[in-house]
């Protein structure tokens, strides 16, 4: 109970907080951001570095992070193995 009389303070102005989202994304004129803008920042990309450059380093991310995201489940497949550390 005193728990309860110390949290609830805490979670009514959470709550509050969380209301108020929807009324704040009323009055927020959000630019409508599609592919194109996606395009335009690559084509930058394209200025600065020649085009092999450019897609051997979009290729070199996306291996480690696709090596990054293979060790953490084979990881994850070994660590609910019972008696393994």
């Amino acid at each position: 109970m005193l728990i309860e009389v110390l949290l609830f303070p805490i979670m009514l102005i959470l709550r509050e907080a969380i209301n108020m989202i929807p009324i704040i994304g009323n009055f927020v004129d959000a630019p409508d951001i599609g592919l194109s803008a996606l395009i335009e920042i690559i084509g930058v990309g394209f200025y600065i570095f020649p085009a092999p450059l450019f897609f051997y380093f979009i290729a070199n991310v996306t291996l480690w992070l696709g090596i990054q995201m293979l060790w953490a489940i084979i990881e994850w497949v070994y660590n609910k193995i019972p008696g393994i550390n």
